[in-house]
């Protein structure tokens, strides 16, 4: 693994953003009334897939969902004069309803200069203080780093 690749890491885990574009799934155990997708940016659903009480897939038709992906996290809800479907009782199944997801930013012209800043002083902050062992302190993660970074971390208020 390369620095790039490990301050990478390191500021999507901070941020709880996807910061290249990446397809995920999300897993729910049953219609929530809104569902919350991690890792935005949100770019768009593939799918909408639930087991129905006859523990039969469905993929739920794109009519009947509306999707939000100026919001931070991207949610999806009911569309108007839609309802979720019931699905299989909790237990029978877990992981009933699953959404499938692109996330990120789909260019890397896209991603917030002051994120591609913090990832570059991570680089050198790593690159100069690379030995496990040494006669000089190892410091942590600047802080400049963090204040970089803060302003871009995902807040959940639900």
């Amino acid at each position: 693994m390369s620095l790039i690749d490990a301050a990478t890491d390191y500021v999507q885990t901070f941020t709880g953003r996807q910061l290249v574009s990446a397809t995920r799934t999300a897993y729910m155990d049953v219609f929530p009334s809104t569902i919350y997708l991690d890792r935005p940016p949100l770019q768009s659903i593939t799918s909408v897939k639930y087991y129905d009480n006859a523990l039969a897939q469905q993929t739920l038709a794109a009519a009947a969902y509306k999707v939000d992906t100026s919001s931070t996290p991207g949610r999806v809800s009911e569309a108007y004069s839609y309802t979720w479907p019931s699905t299989c009782s909790e237990s029978d199944r877990y992981g009933v309803v699953q959404v499938a997801y692109v996330c990120g930013y789909s260019t890397t012209s896209l991603i917030p200069e002051a994120i591609k800043i913090a990832i570059k002083l991570l680089c050198s902050h790593w690159y100069e203080n690379r030995e496990a062992a040494s006669e000089a302190t190892l410091s942590p993660v600047p802080m400049c780093v963090e204040s970089l970074l803060i302003p871009y971390k995902v807040e959940w208020h639900f």
